[in-house]
């Protein structure tokens, strides 16, 4: 989301732009805001890999941005090392670099940890802090009211975040989301998006401290999965 003078451009899950669409206007009431769907007209291109951020002319800094001639260039404002992104015209690719399968993106975006929408997150069940809004800097506990916020404050200073989103690793393709991981009798939590033998997984954190106190294996669908703890 960047402010572009009187614009604000917001990238978001397009499986679930009607609905959030639908959400804003609720909320808009009588604000002098006019609401306009893009997705015909612009599209996002995303840049990563050494370089990406001098590439773009952007300090590697989460969240940095500028406006181009084509449109707005800024770095991912959850990890700098995710990269950046482009909001141009449809059809308009970046003059620079070169054009990489989805599945490149997928390895190093699970390898951070970044929730993907909906495919990583319930929709209205999960929580944000378990799957670490604050340190990917989508929550934020000094500014004003938002919704959920009662709520979310509420699991941070009384110490209430019971899971973790972690990144793990296979010897092969990964199983499918909603696989449950396992180390010897304990379930310790549920696989969600995975690519080229990573997946991200939403853990009970008591029962992962057991599971490596006792140096049992991870296992999902009878693979074994190791932590990784880079990109």
């Amino acid at each position: 989301m960047r402010n572009n003078g009187t614009a604000i451009a917001i990238i978001g899950e397009a499986a679930r732009a009607d609905d959030f669409l639908r959400r804003l206007k609720m909320f808009k009431l009588r604000a002098d805001v006019t609401l306009t769907d893009l997705r015909q007209e612009l599209a996002v291109s995303a840049v990563f890999g050494a370089g990406a951020a001098t590439a773009l002319a952007l300090p590697e800094k989460a969240g940095s941005a500028r406006l181009s001639d084509a449109g707005v260039v800024f770095i991912d404002p959850r990890d700098a090392a995710m990269g950046g992104r482009l909001i141009q015209p449809r059809g308009q690719l970046p003059e620079f670099g070169q054009t990489v399968p989805f599945t490149d993106y997928e390895y190093r975006r699970i390898g951070l940890r970044l929730p993907d929408g909906s495919r990583d997150i319930r929709v209205e069940k999960d929580s944000l802090l378990e799957h670490g809004f604050e340190r990917l800097h989508g929550v934020d506990f000094a500014k004003g009211c938002y919704m959920g916020q009662e709520v979310t404050a509420r699991m941070k200073y009384r110490g209430l975040v019971k899971k973790q989103l972690i990144a793990l690793g296979f010897g092969q393709a990964a199983p499918a989301p909603g696989t449950m991981l396992r180390a010897g009798d304990l379930e310790i939590g549920e696989l969600r998006s995975g690519s080229s033998g990573r997946a991200l997984a939403l853990v009970r954190q008591d029962r992962l401290a057991i599971a490596d106190s006792h140096g049992d294996e991870l296992l999902a669908d009878g693979q074994k999965a190791h932590i990784l703890t880079g990109d």
